[in-house]
């Protein structure tokens, strides 16, 4: 079940979808719709659409593909966070492109995941749509915690080769124990090393570690 902490009982969080691959957008709606947790008001499939339908519904959270027609991911995050201040902005990516994702951030989105291609073959619509599914629940409470106090970026400490991969697999919205499976290393092990990358981040959330992490692969320091 999804955990978003900010969601006072009995009131869904409400969703907007802007998504090009309609098969994904059609399973994430489905799965959302089917949470008690979350409500969908939307999939839209290029950004002029979804940004003149957000406008009207207001949802509190916006999943944004960083590859839609019409609009660059920046700009698109850019004028949601600029008329809608309260409506958080995830960044989904199908190909881990660092350049988009870190422009959106900058932008004002509060997070990014990282789903497998559906067009790949390697996965299918539905078993994407789940993965980033359980994604969003993973990182929901770090997506609330939303950075729009910007504070001089401290000197980071250099991360271990291991602390960098954690670092890495946290971005992508993994649990600790599915960077433990990932790693082939205990979940206790996973605890101490996000300990240790929140200490040299100078980090409080999972989702300030995303932001960091990208700041940090685009000056090639990880």
């Amino acid at each position: 079940m999804l955990n978003f902490a900010s969601v006072p009982a009995g009131r869904p969080l409400s969703i907007g979808i802007v998504e090009g691959d309609p098969k994904l957008g059609a399973s994430l709606q489905r799965m959302f719709e089917s949470n008690p947790a979350a409500r969908c008001v939307g999939v839209w499939s290029s950004a002029k659409e979804g940004l003149m339908q957000i406008d009207v519904l207001r949802p509190q959270m916006v999943l944004l593909n960083t590859n839609l027609p019409g609009m660059p991911v920046d700009r698109a995050t850019a004028l949601i966070r600029r008329f809608l201040p309260e409506t958080q902005v995830i960044i989904i990516s199908e190909n881990g492109d660092t350049s988009k994702i870190a422009d959106a951030l900058h932008a004002g989105a509060c997070g990014y995941l990282v789903v497998p291609n559906s067009h790949s073959g390697t996965r299918s619509a539905p078993s994407a749509a789940e993965e980033l599914f359980h994604s969003v629940a993973s990182v929901a409470r770090g997506v609330v915690e939303v950075l729009e106090n910007h504070r001089p970026t401290p000197v980071c400490t250099a991360l271990t080769e291991r602390e960098t991969t954690v670092a890495r697999l946290i971005t992508e919205g993994l649990t600790n124990k599915e960077i433990a499976d990932r790693m082939s290393i205990q979940p206790s092990t996973v605890h101490s090393y996000t300990k240790s990358i929140f200490a040299k981040l100078h980090v409080r959330s999972r989702t300030e570690v995303a932001v960091r992490y990208v700041e940090m692969a685009r000056q090639g320091a990880a």
